[in-house]
């Protein structure tokens, strides 16, 4: 158990990132991740993502890059559920592709899936760590999402021979033992029911923001992400659109975004900007969909 599922990330960056190191990290992914990583002094090689998630491909080039530099990838970082926040799923064939080149390549893979759980369509996929057979995989996860955002727990889960590794960076006296009792009762009987509540209240905040940014950029060049799962949809911005003038139009309306660039470990997502569902109830996701999508339309040169 952690301190929540970033804590959980941070410990197997700690027990397996020197300065120096190499790793490989989807591009876009999620920013907070990215801070955490740079703290550690890694080289950070990026591979991207389409609509089934990582480019395996493109992870096989890498890899195969670093192998004839002399040179070996230390682990791999990935979100296969509902990537933020680029939102696709990763999938099935690719997550045999993926643990397959693990092991090819003599490197570990970190599978984050803080919202695997929080599936509003399509069918789940087998996650990574159960694919393994090989003990390379490290999955980390949360009740933050599922419980409370307060609840800061989260896990680890990865062979019993890396967990004496990972507790070797466990300092500060490990979690709240009341959380944890309390949120043990909880999950006993009333997890499974609470979960399903949840999935239909994001549900239809995520489809009140949907339909507010496609009645109005509707006919554009905007992409516009549908994620099966999570918190967030992903926006590449129409050709031309002035990111100066779409965040000072955003703020005067006052609706906030993230933008793209925040979520690349190596430059890029000029066009791209996240949104967030998961605070708002339905009406003002879709009222907050609709002032952003005016605020495009207006920044557009």
């Amino acid at each position: 158990m952690s301190n929540g599922s970033g804590h959980a990330l941070s410990l197997v960056f700690s027990a397996f990132l020197d300065v120096g190191d190499v790793m490989i990290s989807e591009a876009p992914t999620f920013s907070g991740t990215l801070h955490t990583i740079r703290r550690h002094g890694p080289e950070i090689v990026d591979v991207p993502l389409d609509g089934e998630g990582l480019l395996t491909s493109v992870l096989r080039e890498k890899l195969e890059g670093l192998r004839r530099q002399g040179r070996r990838c230390k682990l791999i970082y990935t979100i296969p559920n509902f990537q933020n926040p680029a939102g696709p799923t990763l999938s099935l064939k690719r997550r045999h592709e993926l643990v397959a080149l693990a092991q090819e390549y003599d490197t570990v893979i970190l599978e984050d899936d803080a919202y695997g759980e929080l599936r509003y369509e399509g069918e789940p996929q087998p996650s990574l760590y159960s694919l393994d057979t090989s003990g390379r995989v490290l999955r980390a996860g949360t009740l933050s999402k599922i419980l409370g955002a307060g609840v800061r727990l989260g896990w680890v889960c990865a062979s019993a021979q890396m967990i004496p590794v990972l507790q070797g960076f466990l300092f500060g006296g490990g979690v709240s033992p009341f959380t944890s009792r309390v949120a043990t009762w909880y999950m006993r009987d009333h997890m499974e029911e609470h979960v399903q509540v949840l999935i239909k209240v994001y549900r239809d905040k995520r489809d009140a923001m949907l339909r507010g940014l496609r009645e109005a950029l509707e006919g554009t060049d905007v992409e516009i992400s549908k994620p099966e799962g999570g918190f967030f949809i992903w926006i590449k911005l129409p050709t031309g659109t002035d990111q100066k003038r779409l965040l000072a139009l955003a703020v005067q309306s006052r609706v906030q975004y993230t933008t793209g660039a925040a979520f690349f470990p190596n430059g890029g997502g000029e066009r791209h900007i996240r949104l967030a569902f998961s605070y708002e109830p339905p009406e003002k996701c879709y009222e907050g969909a609709r002032l952003m999508a005016r605020a495009i339309l207006a920044a557009r040169s």
